[in-house]
């Protein structure tokens, strides 16, 4: 248990942001408040981006991965994302993550909604510290459907 210092109440740990001693609710209601703090937070986020090259490599992996799932009716074979998962066409790809997924889940149920699943990484992203690292980790054996909130929860530990 662990005591948010913005609301003052008792909650579990899981109810906090990763080394942060405020919940994620007065977090998201100081977001939504705050266009200032967001606007120092979009900042950051892009000057990372610029700066560093394997955070950078992470997020348009993770773009291209998102959106050839989106997309993978409209998959081509020169799509990017084969390469980077390291698999022979599309539909190896979907084949592997249907046989992944837990009761519930579907082919169209994948996004950032509340009640949908995500890819997850069986080994965190934020272990690589190389490009070559962050190539290992989205090889599609190290990849996973898995619920949104259990994904929140997993966040950057190895299950």
């Amino acid at each position: 248990m662990k005591v948010c210092n913005k609301c003052l109440t008792e909650k579990n740990k899981d109810e906090f942001t990763r080394n942060r001693n405020i919940c994620k609710v007065c977090k998201t209601i100081y977001w939504k408040e705050n266009p200032q703090y967001q606007q120092e937070q979009n900042l950051k986020r892009k000057l990372k981006y610029a700066n560093d090259e394997v955070y950078r490599k992470k997020m348009i992996y993770r773009q291209h991965l998102s959106n050839g799932w989106v997309y993978r009716n409209v998959w081509h074979k020169k799509m990017q994302i084969l390469k980077i998962l390291s698999v022979p066409n599309k539909e190896f790809f979907i084949e592997y993550i249907v046989n992944h997924f837990t009761e519930g889940m579907t082919l169209d149920n994948f996004g950032n909604k509340k009640n949908n699943w995500q890819f997850d990484h069986i080994i965190p992203l934020n272990t690589a510290k190389t490009i070559e690292e962050v190539e290992k980790l989205f090889h599609f054996s190290n990849i996973q459907p898995l619920w949104r909130r259990d994904n929140n929860n997993k966040r950057f530990k190895i299950d």
